[in-house]
């Protein structure tokens, strides 16, 4: 199945997009064993979305849910390679969503944790390291890490490995575990949005404590 990467204003048009990319391919929803779930995108709003999709289709159906990593999808892409592997997304002003990995033993291996990061303090993690940015955001920052990575060695993926593939996700997914509790499940929000950060800026350390424990008890 071909993977699609939605712009903001498709996101409401998913369930189409599902509908239609299984009947496309034959595929059947419920058919499969397992819902896998690229658990990041760059917009907030888009990542919840789907979510919520992803969790619905995993309760109604009465299917496992799993939950993988985009920038982990997107290095697994880049093979047979002794460098380490750098997807990355654009997280504006000279910042990024980053992961670092590398290939030991036929296993994809992650070695600095996906975080929201500036070039400058990703181009010190990976100083004389030989490095493989991948993604299509790391093509549209090619001047920017031009830049930033003046004098090491680094090249960029090219065509498609730049891309979300869901064979990828497919095999990355059946090797993670199994979420127990499919509506406890959340993301892993690598920044908090300027709305968030405003609320708790506004708010003493008591709200916060109360309303964490409201949202546990829901």
């Amino acid at each position: 199945m071909k993977t699609r990467a939605l712009e903001k204003y498709e996101l409401e048009k998913v369930f189409n997009y599902i509908k239609n990319g299984g009947n496309r391919n034959g595929v059947r929803i419920r058919a499969n064993p397992q819902i896998y779930l690229i658990c990041f995108i760059q917009l907030n709003t888009g990542l919840r979305i789907g979510v919520t999709t992803a969790k619905t289709f995993a309760f109604t159906l009465n299917k496992e849910l799993v939950g993988v990593s985009s920038l982990k999808v997107l290095a697994a892409n880049y093979k047979n390679t002794n460098r380490v592997i750098v997807p990355l997304f654009d997280a504006r002003r000279q910042n990024v969503f980053a992961g670092v990995y590398r290939w030991e033993n036929g296993e994809l291996v992650n070695v600095m944790p996906d975080r929201h990061i500036s070039l400058e303090k990703l181009q010190e993690k990976l100083k004389d390291n030989e490095v493989v940015f991948i993604g299509e955001d790391a093509i549209k920052l090619e001047k920017e890490i031009s830049e930033f990575f003046a004098g090491e060695d680094y090249i960029f993926a090219e065509g498609k490995d730049n891309y979300p593939s869901a064979m990828v996700l497919g095999v990355l997914g059946q090797k993670e575990s199994v979420v127990e509790n499919i509506n406890d499940f959340i993301p892993d929000y690598l920044r908090l949005t300027q709305a968030e950060k405003q609320w708790l800026d506004k708010n003493s350390d008591e709200k916060i404590k109360y309303v964490k424990k409201f949202n546990d008890q829901l």
